[in-house]
């Protein structure tokens, strides 16, 4: 049953209200005595009256069903729209993404490594990384610079947020999957994301990094702190 429908059926219900009523105005004016026709028209009013009690309940049922079906619609769309957003974020996110790394590949020729001097001396010397040359470039660089200087002291101060970024784990993790400990690499864990590489076998620990993985030399830019 639609709106349209009760109101056919209250124009009805209203039209047979103004006959009973008639007829039985009629009856008691012509016919006083017949109690047959009044208790028929009687009886129609009576229908009429809980037919009109139906079609209130049958509206109040209809606007509630409409109102949830408006406040339903409304999750929707705020749900639909939400789902939009976020999937614009994501694809954001995502061109962000490809395009630093279309820029990293486009400017891997420039990177190089900068020749650091005096590492036969005693003293320690320490090498920052930045995150963008972080993510592939530190057994590279250890390589090379035990290659140049076998028997050195040498500290790494390595920044590892980013590190952590790509890998999802820590760069002290990583290193210890490495087997490390066999060599004489030392870790300290300085502050969050942030660690102290110290190693004193260059010799040992280039067999290992070649080991590990083949990675191109000169691929690397470094700051000597």
């Amino acid at each position: 049953m639609t709106f349209t429908h009760i109101s056919q059926q209250k124009l009805i219900n209203v039209a047979l209200t103004i006959v009973c009523t008639v007829g039985i105005a009629h009856t008691v004016i012509t016919k006083p005595k017949d109690i047959g026709l009044m208790s028929a028209f009687t009886g129609l009013l009576i229908v009429i009256k809980k037919t009109q009690q139906a079609e209130k309940s049958a509206i109040e049922a209809l606007q509630h069903s409409q109102c949830a079906i408006n406040t339903l619609q409304i999750q929707n769309n705020l749900t639909r729209d939400r789902v939009e957003e976020v999937m614009q974020l994501v694809n954001q996110r995502c061109d962000r993404v490809e395009q630093k790394l279309q820029e990293d590949i486009n400017d891997f020729p420039n990177h190089q490594v900068i020749e650091l001097h005096n590492l036969s001396k005693p003293k320690t010397k320490q090498v920052t990384f930045t995150e963008e040359e972080l993510e592939n470039i530190l057994v590279t660089l250890v390589a090379d610079l035990c290659a140049k200087k076998k028997n050195t002291s040498i500290s790494l101060c390595v920044l590892g947020t980013h590190f952590y970024r790509i890998y999802d784990q820590s760069l002290s993790s990583v290193l210890k999957q490495l087997k490390l400990g066999k060599y004489c690499i030392n870790f300290l864990k300085k502050r969050p994301n942030k660690f102290h590489v110290t190693y004193r076998d260059g010799a040992s620990f280039v067999s290992l990094v070649h080991s590990v993985k083949d990675l191109t030399e000169n691929n690397t830019l470094v700051k000597v702190a």
